[in-house]
C-alpha cells in the first residue's frame, strides 16, 4: 500500500502513488491499451505484480472476506484475492475492447511460496505448497512448481495439463503460435508449447528443465495438509541442500554440492509423479535412468556454469 516512488515509467521515476500496487499495475495497464497503444498494431504487454511479496496489504472488502482467527493469515488471502481481482480487471479490459479472440494471455508465478518468520517481513507469509515437498529458497517441487494458466479463447480449448513446463519455454511459444522467426543470435533455453496448447500433445524437449540455485535454506516443519509450512524461526544446518535440479518426464534429479561452480557429488532421484513428497529415493534403485540424468545434469551445468564463472571473474577482477 501507498509504494511511493517505488514505480518507474520508462526509466524515470513516476512520483509518489498512493494506493494498493495490484490496483496500481492494473490501472496503469488498462490505461495504456486504451489510450497509447496503436491500435492498428499487435502489442506486447509484461505486467510483474508484487503481490504477495512481502509487504502484504489489501483494501478492506477483501479483509472481510476471511475470519481464520488469525489477522495475518486473513490479510495474507486478502492479498491472493486483491491481486486475482486486479489481474481480472485487465482481462476484462482486454474483453470490453473485443480484443478477447485475439489476445493470449500467460499467468505464472516464480517460485513457490515464502517461508513464515525466516526474516523480520515474512510474518504475514501463509502459503502452502502442499502436498508438494519445500517451498521458497529450495528446489524440491514445492520451490519450482508453480500455478500456470493460459488463455486464448476460441483457439486453446479450456482444460487442465500436467505436462511439465517452464517460462522459458514462452519466448518459442509466443513465437510459434504469431508466426514468428525465432532470434537467431542468441541460444533458446525453452521448448515451444505451441502444439501442446492447441492439439495436447506433449512438449518435445532436446534437454530436460533445469534449476540451478546457489543458496538454498532448509527449515523444520509444522502442520499437516493445507496448514503445513517452512517454520523460518527454525532453519537447519544438519544436512546437505540440493543446488541443481533437472527433470526428465516424471522424474526429477538433485544435485548436492559444498562449493560454488563444482559439479555436484551427491544426488537423489525422485518420481514426483508417484512421490510429490519426494520421500524415496531412487537412485540407487533405478541405477539407468540416475546414470542417464546424471550425465545430462552435468552436460548442462558445465554449460550453465561457464557464463556464471565468467562473470564472477569478471566482477571479482572489476572489469
Amino acid at each position: 500500500k501507498h509504494p511511493g516512488d517505488y514505480f518507474t515509467v520508462d526509466g524515470e521515476p513516476s512520483g509518489a502513488i498512493k494506493g494498493y500496487s495490484s490496483d496500481i499495475i492494473s490501472d496503469r495497464a488498462v490505461a495504456w491499451m486504451k489510450e497509447s497503444r496503436d491500435s492498428s498494431k499487435p502489442f506486447f504487454m509484461y505486467l510483474s505484480y508484487d503481490a504477495v511479496h512481502i509487504r502484504v496489504a489489501a483494501a478492506d472488502k477483501y479483509e472481510r472476506l476471511y475470519d481464520t482467527g488469525d489477522a495475518r493469515k486473513d490479510a495474507y488471502y486478502a492479498n491472493v484475492t486483491h491481486v486475482d481481482a486486479a489481474i481480472g480487471r485487465v482481462v476484462e479490459a482486454v474483453d470490453r475492447m473485443g480484443l478477447k479472440n485475439d489476445t493470449i494471455i500467460f499467468f505464472s508465478s516464480d517460485n513457490g511460496p515464502d517461508v513464515l518468520g525466516c526474516w523480520d517481513a515474512t510474518y504475514f507469509c501463509y502459503g502452502t505448497s502442499y502436498p508438494l515437498a519445500g517451498q521458497k529458497y529450495q528446489l524440491y517441487e514445492g520451490g519450482i512448481r508453480v500455478p500456470g494458466m493460459v488463455r486464448w479463447p476460441g483457439t486453446i480449448a479450456p482444460g487442465l495439463s500436467d505436462e511439465p513446463n517452464s517460462t522459458l519455454d514462452v519466448l518459442p511459444t509466443l513465437c510459434d503460435l504469431a508466426g514468428a522467426s525465432r532470434p537467431a543470435d542468441r541460444a533458446i533455453d525453452g521448448a515451444s508449447m505451441a502444439d501442446h496448447l492447441l492439439t495436447g500433445k506433449p512438449i518435445r524437449r532436446k534437454h530436460p528443465l533445469y534449476w540451478q540455485y546457489e543458496y538454498p535454506r532448509e527449515y523444520e516443519v509444522t502442520g499437516l495438509g493445507y496448514e503445513r509450512r517452512l517454520d523460518g524461526r527454525k532453519a537447519r544446518s544438519d544436512e546437505l541442500r540440493p543446488h541443481v535440479a533437472i527433470r526428465s518426464g516424471d522424474y526429477v534429479l538433485l544435485g548436492y554440492h559444498t562449493k560454488r561452480f563444482e559439479f555436484p557429488k551427491k544426488f537423489r532421484l525422485f518420481d514426483v509423479v508417484n512421490d510429490q513428497e519426494q520421500k524415496r529415493d531412487l537412485a540407487a534403485r533405478d541405477r539407468t535412468r540416475f546414470e542417464a540424468m546424471k550425465s545430462q545434469m552435468e552436460a548442462m551445468y558445465r554449460d550453465v556454469n561457464a557464463d556464471r564463472l565468467r562473470t564472477a571473474r569478471a566482477i571479482e577482477s572489476g572489469e
